[in-house]
């Protein structure tokens, strides 16, 4: 049996270590094996041009080490794989990021038409209906195509068969009470709000309801928790910012300042008091404790000269 030495810095080795690969020369001595070293990306390959894995920041695609994978491919632990049709980009097999033409890109997932409680916003997603709306044409109350289990068309508007501050439970059939300590009325379910109490504001783009930013900010209420809202009807907001309320958020950080400013000069006023007070009993003191007493000639017994 013929064993196969290779030529390795002036040495013979059985095989290639990792990151380097078998190959033969022919020089004037004939054909020789020899070990070369893989490319700088590569961890193990079996040419110089053509790697079978990479090492640690980079992925294989095709035979190659790139440091991303191109568009239309993702990562997997074996380098880039390419995204499934209908998805044109993609973070994994399952999880499209958009899609290829006329098909409309819906909760990672590339569908010919939106599902129900949807409508279809611009040529490429999807958003959702007023929640009264099972079919509709845009996201307002009065863009109703069909109803929602538990409503009926009355005028231009689908309106709950539930008298106010309950909703129809579509699983029970029956109208439950929504939540009493935000919703003044809802639908669907007991915190999908369409009027708020009077300390909040009904967030258009979740229907839940919010403190207005604008009021958060005073009660020291952290910015996530509340929404914008606008000065001509402080009873929606919304997470795009009106210009109102913006400015109303902006003289409150004024107001704000200005009150911190103006402690600080009256503490700063007080301090300047004190000092001036203590210093001038300080100085009377002092004048007290260098000013030489008079000594009391009254007290001292005299002997007559007569009496020695």
């Amino acid at each position: 049996m013929k064993i196969f030495l290779f030529l390795q810095e002036g040495n013979c080795v059985f095989g290639a270590p990792e990151g380097s690969y078998k190959s033969i020369i022919n020089d004037h001595r004939g054909f020789i094996n020899i070990i070369k070293i893989c490319d700088q990306k590569c961890a193990t390959c079996t040419s110089e041009t053509e790697c079978t894995k990479c090492k640690e920041g980079y992925h294989l695609f095709g035979h190659k080490c790139i440091n991303d994978c191109k568009p239309g491919f993702y990562t997997t632990e074996d380098g880039c794989a390419k995204c499934e049709f209908p998805c044109e980009t993609c973070v994994n097999s399952t999880s499209c990021s958009s899609c290829s033409s006329n098909k409309i890109l819906f909760e990672s997932q590339c569908l010919d038409n939106c599902p129900l409680n949807y409508y279809q916003h611009d040529a490429f997603t999807c958003k959702p209906c007023h929640p009264s709306c099972e079919t509709c044409r845009s996201g307002e109350k009065a863009a109703c195509i069909t109803c929602s289990h538990g409503f009926t068309f009355k005028g231009a508007e689908c309106r709950s068969d539930c008298p106010d501050g309950t909703f129809y439970d579509k699983n029970e059939q029956v109208c439950s009470l929504c939540n009493t300590t935000l919703c003044s009325s809802c639908i669907k379910t007991p915190n999908t709000c369409t009027k708020c109490l009077n300390s909040f504001a009904l967030d258009l783009g979740s229907n839940t309801c919010k403190p207005c930013c604008s009021r958060a900010l005073r009660g020291k209420i952290k910015y996530p928790a509340c929404c914008n809202c606008a000065s001509n009807d402080p009873t929606l907001c919304s997470n795009e910012p009106f210009i109102e309320d913006s400015e109303s958020i902006i003289n409150v950080l004024h107001v704000s300042k200005k009150t911190a400013l103006d402690i600080f000069i009256i503490l700063l006023f007080v301090v300047s008091i004190f000092l001036i007070i203590y210093s001038i009993i300080y100085f009377v003191k002092s004048l007290n404790l260098s000013t030489p007493r008079p000594k009391n000639f009254n007290s001292v017994q005299y002997t007559p000269l007569d009496d020695l």
